[in-house]
Formats: structure tokens, C-alpha cells, sequence
């Protein structure tokens, strides 16, 4: 039965189905709804601090009052965790489901791309995840020695500052690894790693069933295993999107090789390829 598209690494062997990640590229108010109906349990906002507001959208001239992290993503989230949650006289207390009814232990991961002053932002997107915590949705680490699985793990990436994630020994959000050099990173830090894949590999020639060449394929293998060998899972972001056949045989091979994320905009061609 193919109920979602994604699944989480600890059944990795079982689902057989890749992990996709949409970023806010198209219609950002449907970016939710568009990611969790497509079955995708990793979803991106682009984030600017202007005025003590967090704003989202990829660049500045796309923003609007309008579109905010709150309004877009937290609240929706909320919304949609609620009614996964639902008081029920059958549950002794509150429960911590997540997005998916048939998967309710999968957890969403919500990448933070922080696009503005990030030292300055970053304690402000701490605040924004209050609704999300005081539900006890978020996934958190305690004492900075033990993880604790929620509903939804928050990850910082681009201009999030690492002093300011790795200095909380107790905290609900993590940071986006830096899959060239993982030396010093953990799994407490940085459940996942990312890096271009353009920047590994280089130009691809081919658009075959087997699109990586002999020496591309090991220098994406060998990072896939010095990740894994810290129980930390792989993104490769700026992956072509065109052609379509280059595309498609590149998500199969990046699957193939054990990555723990695909990036994908066009989610519902992603939904239909695999």
C-alpha cells in the first residue's frame, strides 16, 4: 500500500519510497498543504528579519506583510497538529502525533533558511517556535546528550549562527551540517548534512539510467558514509531540474545511494516518478 510518498530513515528498509523536500518555490501559501498532500515530510521557508518580523519569500522584492513566518508556516503547522491531537476520552493525556495520520511517529522536518543578519534573527525564530513548544511538538535534545523525537524538528540553515545552537544544552531545533566537513558534528547537532551537489560533482555530462560518472558517484558516496558513520543523514541541494530525464535518473541515484532527503520544487512530478 503506498499511502505517502516518504518515510523516516528508521524505516528506511520497509518503505522503499524516497524522502522529499520542498523548498517555498511557487505558490508559498499553499506550500504546506501542497508538501504534506505530495507526502513530503521536510519543508523550507526562506526567512528575512525586518523590523523585529520575520518575513518569507526567496528574495526581498517578493515580500509582503502578508507573508510572514508565522502566518505561513507556524500557525498552519499548529492547525494541522491539532487535528492530528485531538482531545480524545480513549488517551489518558496529550498526545504528540505528527502530521500524517498513517504515519503519526514521522516526524516534518522545517528548515529555517535564514537570509538576513542571522546573529540578530536567530533569537527572534527561537521565539517564533513558541506556539510549536509550548504544545510539546518539537522535536529537542536535553542536557545536549539526549534526543527526544517530536512531531516537528526544526533545522537552521543558511545564515543561522552555530554558536547560538550549539550554546543551549537544552534546545528544540538543530543545525544544518556541513556535509564537506563534518568534523566536530553530531547527530545532536545536525541530524542532517547538506551541501551542493554541483559543488561535488560538477558539470554532468550524461543523462543515462546511470547519470554520474565512476568518479562523481564515489565522492558522493564517500560523503553519504562519513555521515552516516555519525548517524547523520544526507541533502544535496542545487540538483538540475532540467532536462527531466536528468532530473528523474538523478533522484533514483541519489535515492540508490542512501540519501536521507530529495530535493525536489516540483513535488507532484516527484510524487508521480517514484
Amino acid at each position: 500500500m503506498k499511502s505517502f510518498i516518504l518515510a523516516s530513515a528508521a524505516i528506511l528498509a520497509a518503505s522503499l519510497e524516497p524522502f522529499i523536500l520542498t523548498t517555498t518555490t511557487g505558490e508559498i501559501f499553499l506550500s504546506i498543504l501542497l508538501a504534506l498532500s505530495a507526502g513530503c515530510i521536510s519543508i523550507e521557508a526562506d526567512v528575512f528579519l525586518f523590523n523585529d518580523t520575520l518575513y518569507v519569500g526567496h528574495e526581498e522584492s517578493a515580500l509582503t506583510k502578508e507573508r510572514t513566518l508565522q502566518s505561513l508556516y507556524i500557525e498552519p503547522l499548529m492547525n494541522v497538529l491539532k487535528k492530528t491531537n485531538p482531545k480524545s476520552p480513549f488517551v489518558s493525556g496529550p498526545t504528540r502525533h505528527g502530521v500524517f495520520d498513517t504515519s503519526s511517529g514521522q516526524t516534518l522536518y522545517l528548515w529555517i533558511d535564514v537570509k538576513n543578519d542571522g546573529e540578530k534573527a536567530w533569537p527572534h525564530i527561537v521565539k517564533a517556535l513558541q506556539p510549536l513548544r509550548d504544545a510539546n511538538y518539537l522535536t529537542k535534545v536535553q542536557n545536549n546528550e539526549t534526543f527526544v523525537p517530536g512531531p516537528v524538528t526544526v533545522i537552521g540553515t543558511g545564515g543561522t549562527p552555530l554558536s547560538q545552537v550549539v550554546s543551549a544544552a537544552d534546545r528544540d531545533y538543530f543545525y544544518d551540517g556541513p556535509l564537506k566537513d563534518l568534523t566536530g558534528f553530531t547527530s545532536l547537532i545536525s541530524p542532517i548534512a547538506s551541501t551542493s551537489l554541483m559543488e561535488v560533482v560538477g558539470d554532468i555530462k550524461s543523462d543515462s539510467e546511470n547519470p554520474l560518472n565512476p568518479t562523481q558517484l564515489e565522492a558522493v558516496r564517500k560523503q553519504i558514509k562519513a555521515a552516516k558513520d555519525k548517524s547523520i543523514g544526507v541533502r544535496y541541494w542545487e540538483t538540475p531540474g532540467w532536462p527531466i530525464r536528468l532530473r528523474n535518473e538523478l533522484w533514483r541515484t541519489l535515492w540508490k545511494e542512501g540519501v536521507a532527503l530529495l530535493n525536489a520544487d516540483d513535488v507532484n512530478a516527484a510524487k508521480g516518478y517514484f
